[in-house]
């Protein structure tokens, strides 16, 4: 179970595990909280606010993707490229494969704030 709760420009997120019956409180600025909530809410996350606790209960950080540059993003779609061309049996497969690749890296960059469908 997880709650929180916002008191003197602080968040507190409390933390109670049932299976291990440990419990551990978070505090975290208003200011901090409020930042990730609303990078994560650019990124079209379903629940920011739910994931921004997540993500202070257990690691006392904000886990938002960095934004990757145009050359950076085209690099790594050459290199999953070649890496498919490398290890293929079959053309199709390959083919089907590259598809999926792209498909998923243009996802990824509309979350990360490129341009829309």
């Amino acid at each position: 179970m997880i709650n929180m709760e916002k008191k003197n420009g602080k968040v507190y997120i409390e933390v109670k595990d049932e299976d291990s019956r440990e419990e551990w409180t978070v505090e975290v600025s208003e200011a901090e909280f409020e930042w990730c909530v609303k990078q994560k809410e650019r990124l079209g996350f379903n629940d920011p606010e739910g994931s921004a606790m997540i993500d202070y209960a257990y690691s006392q950080h904000c886990f938002v993707p960095k934004p990757v540059s145009a050359k950076e993003r085209a690099r790594r779609l050459f290199d999953m490229v070649m890496d498919e061309l490398q290890f293929a049996d079959s053309k199709y497969e390959t083919l089907e494969a590259l598809r999926d690749m792209i498909d998923n890296w243009l996802l990824d960059y509309r979350l990360s704030g490129g341009e829309k469908e």
